[in-house]
């Protein structure tokens, strides 16, 4: 006999959902780190050091090319075949694709078949977290009463937050290591520890039920009779505008952990140490600050609470490169704490209830996860060129064009959203229980 998985409840949901986004974190961040600092020196042992550098950058880079290919694939089957496929199998993916690179062999054992294994699972990584952000989201605002949908949709992004804690956390604990046992078994650990999480996430996720939601459009026929052209047809609005947001609110993410820590590194000349520093301080206030922006946007709107996330990203910008001087460790503290713990959480907290609330259930996966993965790659891959072009080429006047830059992203992403209808308050799909008459036909998503 088959046991039923008992009923999920919205807590239920977010711990799921959190659990799954915090090791797509966790390996990103990871990721990022390994390859600017360690993996040059255990695959690509026959280049010099800047290509050996370039190289090991370009495979973490391949990773938002699977991501889009992953969105589409993950997304549809989210939409046909429920949510729950979805948020086991790219939990399973994943973190099976980033335990095994702490098995891999180096180049020293195989040669040239090293870093190409490397490669093959960064592929991996980025397939399964092209969906799965979008798919948690998607769970557990599903799952949310209205009233309460903004908080819920949070978590998902709590465990980004927590993910960024936790590997810069392991990070730390291995670069301390004596330099042969680091090259030799200590980079691997925190790799190998990212399958705990794996373990833990897919025994929550198994417990789940189908949404309630999506449950009602598969009953009354809706989910079958709806084409990936009809969802494209009826959706590529929501999805232009949430695609806006996402490009401006990550562009700016990346602007201030990638960006502005190499402008202080670099100009501002803090140890490295104080640079991790300020983002770690950050991410911890990020994860507490997400959940209370959800909430927010509950009683006063997404709109108002991702607005201001912008401005609190132009304040942050303002007060780094016009107000900071060199050696100035507490105030670039400050200026990540307000970064992550204000503008980025306050983007988060808002846009994810936003997100789903503008999208009707049958294509509301494929939305979430298009939306985000194509314009936050894009986002994520772009500014950082730009930034660092800018430092490069402008010379003491860079942190004036830089400054530009942050507010001109806050800029967009604060018309963009000006131009859409609040949704809190307004009924969607979401909210009508099943067997009620207007769960059978398809609805129109709100823009």
């Amino acid at each position: 006999m088959t046991r039923r998985p008992k009923q999920t409840n919205p807590a239920r949901a977010a711990v799921a959902a959190l659990v799954g986004t915090t090791l797509e974190w966790y390996d990103f961040t990871l990721f990022t780190l390994y390859s600017a600092l360690i993996f040059q020196r255990i695959f690509f042992v026959e280049s010099s050091p800047a290509i050996a550098t370039v190289q090991s950058l370009g495979i973490f880079a391949a990773g938002f090319l699977a991501r889009p290919i992953g969105a589409l694939v993950f997304g549809r089957i989210g939409d046909r075949h429920g949510r729950k496929t979805v948020l086991v199998g790219t939990l399973l993916v994943m973190g099976i694709a980033t335990a095994t690179i702490g098995l891999l062999p180096t180049y020293a054992q195989v040669g040239a078949l090293a870093p190409l294994l490397l490669l093959s699972l960064r592929l991996a990584q980025g397939f399964a977290a092209g969906a799965e952000v979008g798919t948690a989201i998607t769970v557990s605002a599903e799952y949310a009463r209205p009233g309460r949908r903004g908080l819920w949709a949070a978590a998902p992004a709590m465990g980004n937050f927590a993910g960024l804690v936790l590997s810069a956390i392991a990070f730390r604990l291995v670069v301390g290591l004596p330099e042969e046992a680091l090259l030799s078994w200590g980079w691997r650990v925190p790799f190998l520890a990212g399958f705990v999480v794996v373990i833990v996430g897919i025994a929550v996720r198994l417990g789940l039920a189908e949404t309630p939601a999506f449950i009602a459009k598969k009953a009354a026929g809706v989910v079958e009779r709806t084409t990936l052209i009809q969802v494209f047809r009826t959706s590529w609005k929501p999805m232009v505008l949430l695609g806006i947001v996402y490009f401006c609110g990550n562009g700016l993410a990346y602007f201030f952990q990638a960006l502005a820590a190499s402008y202080a590194a670099g100009v501002l000349k803090l140890a490295p140490i104080d640079v991790s520093n300020g983002t770690l301080i950050g991410a911890i206030g990020g994860f507490i600050t997400v959940a209370l922006y959800g909430a927010l946007s509950d009683r006063i709107g997404r709109r108002p609470v991702m607005i201001a996330g912008f401005v609190w990203a132009v304040i942050a910008a303002v007060i780094l490169f016009l107000f900071i001087g060199p050696g100035n460790a507490i105030g670039f503290i400050v200026v990540m704490v307000i970064a992550l713990a204000l503008s980025n959480a306050g983007i988060n907290g808002g846009v994810n209830g936003w997100g789903t609330e503008i999208f009707t259930t049958e294509g509301r996966i494929t939305g979430m996860t298009l939306s985000r993965e194509i314009a936050g790659s894009l986002g994520g891959g772009i500014i950082p060129v730009i930034g660092a072009s800018l430092i490069a080429g402008a010379g003491g006047s860079a942190h004036f064009y830089l400054l530009g830059l942050a507010g001109g992203l806050a800029l967009v992403g604060t018309l963009t959203v000006l131009l859409v209808r609040e949704t809190r308050g307004r009924e969607t799909d979401m909210d009508r229980p099943a067997g009620r008459g207007q769960d059978a036909r398809r609805g129109t998503p709100i823009v």
